[in-house]
């Protein structure tokens, strides 16, 4: 009686505290799918999610004219198109930050999804980064564009294929196909990928990346 009475009561601890986010647990269609002609892809996570599906979280390249649906419930994201894509094309859904675990706010950071409507996955790539012309410092949250060589009225339209730099001023296109093309960055603060107000500023090579290897770095200012 003695030995119950002066036992200290505590509630149970319910285990350590969970610091990992997300997990893809399986799609359909699998990631990397070839000859992908789907109109909706289903994620299923190992855990219940929540999702932000603010334009600043969600990157889609090549770009699309109508923006995808997205739909969580529970461990599941559904993504829904609302045009028809193009043909022996490799896409690349990037969900920046956009995907988070329920209880504790876990983030799962730079996950992408990539299909190709062709027979294969493009695998080409572009890195570099963004410095400040006036202090040679790295410029984060800055947008960087990929336009058609051919492309006119660069910076005051939509690009083909948009990256956007990290706490290091870097940035990376990935699953490019081989090709001509202009490059561009913007400091988009109205997330419309335009440059449309003064106040933002700009960076752009007036020279024609030429992209047949998988080398290739630019740095913009």
């Amino acid at each position: 009686v003695l030995l119950f009475s002066c036992a200290e009561v505590l509630p149970p601890s319910g285990g350590e505290k969970d610091v990992n986010p997300p997990k893809l647990k399986k799609s359909n269609p699998l990631n990397e799918t070839i000859f992908f002609d789907q109109k909706t892809i289903e994620l299923q996570f190992d855990e219940f999610i929540t999702f932000k599906s603010s334009s600043e979280n969600i990157f889609i390249s090549p770009s699309l004219e109508k923006k995808p649906t997205f739909r969580h419930l529970g461990k599941k994201l559904f993504i829904t198109f609302q045009e028809d894509l193009k043909l022996n094309t490799t896409y690349t859904i990037s969900l920046d930050n956009a995907i988070q675990d329920y209880n504790e706010s876990n983030i799962l950071e730079n996950f992408n999804y990539v299909f190709s409507t062709g027979a294969y996955i493009d695998s080409l790539e572009i890195k570099g980064n963004i410095l400040d012309v006036f202090t040679n410092i790295s410029v984060e949250k800055v947008y960087v564009f990929l336009y058609e060589e051919n492309a006119d009225s660069v910076l005051y339209k939509k690009p083909l294929y948009l990256a956007k730099t990290d706490k290091s001023g870097n940035y990376t296109f990935k699953n490019l196909k081989a090709g001509n093309y202009k490059i561009a960055a913007l400091e988009d603060k109205n997330l419309n990928l335009i440059y449309d107000q003064n106040s933002e500023r700009i960076a752009f090579n007036t020279s024609v990346i030429y992209l047949d290897e998988n080398k290739i770095f630019e740095t913009l200012y």
